[in-house]
């Protein structure tokens, strides 16, 4: 005897099940992209490297162990140059500085970071330009959410505004700079 499911239940298993997510993957579908990549090659316009930075926070989120190869170029020998983070107390204070200037440096930083429980969703990034003698889109200010159980040593806070510069090398698909700060507001 076959058993038979029904029509409506089918469309609805369809429509609940498409709307899951992986966990640990943000939605990061409401941000604002701004400027331009004129002159750019075709896949690396705005949206593209906008798209792409969403795809490298949700590798960031769900801890890939693929991240750096994958979106910092360690996979294609992307001339990679350095990766920032730094958090300020009142805008001149630094309470913490980290920075990675080879692919093996960055990929410990993330394997401590997602023991953190890290989590970063993009909110805005602004477009300055096609280098065409570097091969790079640069842009900044980007702007980022970043979560985290920790994110100095003795510096628990659960969010904070993220803002920096970057660059985007076209022919690798690749960020090789990434400069953030997080400021901290204190009376």
């Amino acid at each position: 005897m076959k058993k038979r499911i029904s029509i409506p239940l089918l469309v609805f298993l369809i429509v609940f099940t498409s709307g899951c997510r992986q966990a640990g993957e943000s939605a990061n579908e409401n941000y604002a992209v701004s400027g331009n990549a004129d002159g750019a090659p075709l896949g690396c316009g705005m949206q593209d490297i906008a798209d792409r930075m969403v795809e490298m926070f949700n590798a960031i989120n769900r801890g890939d162990p693929d991240l750096v190869d994958e979106y910092f170029g360690r996979r294609t020998q992307a001339p990679f140059q350095w990766y920032s983070m730094t958090i300020v107390r009142n805008n001149d204070t630094v309470i913490d500085h980290f920075a990675a200037y080879t692919w093996d440096e960055l990929d410990v930083y993330f394997k401590l970071r997602h023991q953190q429980h890290e989590q970063m969703r993009l909110l805005n990034v602004q477009f300055n330009g096609w280098d065409p003698a570097t091969g790079v889109v640069n842009f900044g200010p980007i702007e980022i959410l970043r979560q985290a159980d920790k994110f100095a040593p003795d510096l628990l806070l659960s969010e904070g505004i993220t803002s920096g510069k970057g660059a985007y090398h076209c022919g690798t698909k690749a960020f090789i700079v990434l400069s953030l700060v997080m400021n901290i507001e204190e009376p």
